[in-house]
């Protein structure tokens, strides 16, 4: 814990969990370390991944608020959720393209969650299919779903390169 409030001194964490399931398995207080709720409903599956994170317009509204409070936080992020691999790994998907990563850059990135064991298994059909999603309901582009008020994230442009200055450090 002491060497978590190091890392994360002049930081934040973002908890994608719902308040129920933080009610029932809270974080620990780290002192000086702001832990803010942004809460979307679990999704592990082709499916739950296009419903919840490209279709849900609630969903939508809270990971366009997560990106925009990482890009406006001077410290260091944590991002997770429960198991870390499927809220987590969309929103990380996003901030990655945020910042120019390409399709399969976001594709690596987002498949070492298998590294982590059968428990934490994801599968590329699942990102494949809600990254088809968005960008069928944004004109082809996933920048577009990011900065879309409409049908995708609502992410500024001023917020995205904020974004960009943040991760090229």
């Amino acid at each position: 814990k002491t060497k978590l409030a190091t890392t994360l001194k002049n930081g934040i964490i973002i908890d994608l969990r719902t308040p129920s399931v933080i009610a029932d398995s809270p974080d620990p207080r780290i002192n000086g370390v702001a832990n803010l709720n942004y809460p979307v409903t679990a999704a592990a599956s082709a499916k739950g991944y296009v419903d919840s994170f490209v279709n849900d317009a609630a969903v939508r509204k809270q990971f366009g608020l997560a990106i925009t409070k990482i890009a406006n936080t001077s410290g260091p992020v944590l991002i997770h959720c429960t198991a870390g691999k499927d809220r987590t790994g969309w929103l990380s998907s996003m901030l990655l393209y945020a910042a120019g990563a390409s399709d399969k850059q976001v594709m690596t990135e987002y498949l070492k969650s298998n590294d982590a064991g059968s428990d934490f298994s994801v599968d590329k059909t699942w990102l494949n299919a809600a990254l088809t999603a968005a960008r069928k309901n944004n004109g082809g582009s996933i920048m577009t779903y990011i900065t879309s008020s409409s049908n995708g994230l609502g992410v500024s442009q001023d917020t995205i390169a904020k974004l960009k200055a943040k991760i090229s450090k």
